[in-house]
């Protein structure tokens, strides 16, 4: 019996370990450990092992400001350019540079941008200005100072000095000085000559210039019998602002001549030419010449002749020939004339002889 249990547990156990034996055979060597890496805080890293046939996933660090997580990128899959990523300061979140429209300079935080006018966009209208005209302001600034004793000893003159300065860039005029001296003193001598108000010493100093002073100096003595402690000396100045501006006056001055032949036969041709000068300092505008032939003489256009001559420069010459003809005989005045812009007609006449034969 015992040898039969024998038996029967020795067939078990190589039936057992048939089976297995080959499951361990197919079974492939384990791969050689790779090296591990530190961390951040020194603690060993497990390397991510790459399967046959499979790409290895790499996680993308998240920001904490980031709601919801990105996506994964396999190593092994076709990688699209995209706009590189910038980090602002003071924060952890990636933001997608946007690409710049305008330009590639930067401004300061709250800085105005600009954009440039274009070519039908109307200019900012600038009230009561203009290209030739300019505007100026007066800001009168006069300066008064005294120099003055500060006691005077009884029967003994003392000088006192009042400077008045103009501190502005513009003229001033009508230069008025006062000083409401007390009666105890009186005045010994002034330069310049004062003259009394009221009791008060009053002084006319004119123009001053910019930045120019002009000095007053008198002196005083105490008057006999004065038992005043003290005399007092109030000084005041008035003035006229002034301004000035220099306009230069434009004014065209335009002479007419009228030339040509004084006799002619009649069916001969009679060519007149009527001259231009501009001797003024401005451009004539809308010149135009009129001329009413008389009998004696035809053109081609009728007896009405106009000429639309425009503008004449400053100091420019210009001739102006009139192709007639004499049509019958006599004697006439041929009158021209002349008009433009702001100009009273200027009339130019000739005095012409049709003989016949």
């Amino acid at each position: 019996m015992r040898s039969v249990l024998a038996k029967s547990c020795a067939f078990f156990a190589l039936s057992v370990m048939g089976i297995c034996l080959p499951a361990i055979a197919d079974e492939p060597a384990p791969l050689p450990e790779a090296p591990r890496s530190l961390d951040a805080v020194g603690n060993p890293s497990t390397p991510a092992v790459e399967a046959p046939g499979k790409p290895i996933p790499v996680a993308i660090p998240r920001s904490r400001n980031t709601a919801a997580a990105k996506p994964k990128v396999n190593r092994t899959a076709t990688t699209v350019p995209s706009t590189p990523a910038r980090t602002l300061p003071n924060s952890s979140a990636v933001v997608a540079q946007k690409p710049v429209v305008e330009d590639s300079m930067v401004r300061p935080a709250g800085a105005q941008v600009t954009t440039p006018a274009k070519a039908n966009d109307s200019p900012p209208a600038i009230p009561n200005a203009s290209s030739t005209s300019s505007a100026d302001v007066s800001r009168p600034n006069v300066e008064i100072r005294q120099v003055a004793p500060t006691q005077l000893l009884s029967g003994k003159p003392s000088p006192i000095d009042i400077i008045v300065t103009n501190n502005g860039d513009h003229a001033v005029e009508q230069v008025i000085v006062t000083d409401s001296i007390d009666s105890s003193v009186e005045v010994v001598t002034s330069s310049p000559r004062s003259e009394q108000n009221g009791g008060a010493l009053v002084w006319s100093l004119g123009r001053i210039e910019p930045h120019e002073s002009k000095k007053i100096t008198f002196s005083i003595v105490s008057k006999k019998g004065s038992r005043a402690p003290t005399a007092v000396s109030r000084v005041s100045v008035s003035y006229s602002s002034v301004i000035e501006s220099t306009i230069r006056l434009l004014t065209p001055e335009v002479a007419v001549k009228l030339a040509g032949p004084t006799k002619a036969m009649i069916g001969e041709d009679v060519e007149l030419v009527l001259t231009l000068t501009n001797s003024g300092n401005a451009a004539a505008n809308g010149l135009a010449l009129r001329c009413t032939l008389p009998q004696i003489l035809s053109h081609s256009e009728g007896s009405e002749l106009e000429y639309e001559v425009g503008q004449l420069g400053a100091g420019e010459t210009r001739n102006i020939p009139l192709q007639l003809k004499a049509s019958a005989a006599g004697e006439s005045t041929i009158a021209v004339v002349v008009t433009g812009e702001g100009l009273s007609p200027m009339p130019a006449e000739q005095k012409l002889i049709v003989d016949d034969y």
